[in-house]
């Protein structure tokens, strides 16, 4: 699905709300200026791992 990975982030998804909201209008703003995907999912073995936002262009 993800087919260029040169330019990417991981953004943890944080507990507080607070924060979460200021990823989620950081990630909106990346993709209003320039075209890239982003993706919420699990890093880590078998996506084990911590909600995270995926961001590639």
């Amino acid at each position: 699905m993800l087919e260029r990975e040169d330019w990417f982030a991981w953004f943890p998804v944080a507990a507080a709300d607070r924060f979460g909201r200021k990823r989620v209008a950081w990630l909106q703003t990346v993709t209003r200026e320039r075209p890239a995907f982003f993706v919420l999912g699990q890093s880590g073995a078998n996506g084990a791992g911590p909600w995270r936002y995926y961001v590639t262009t």
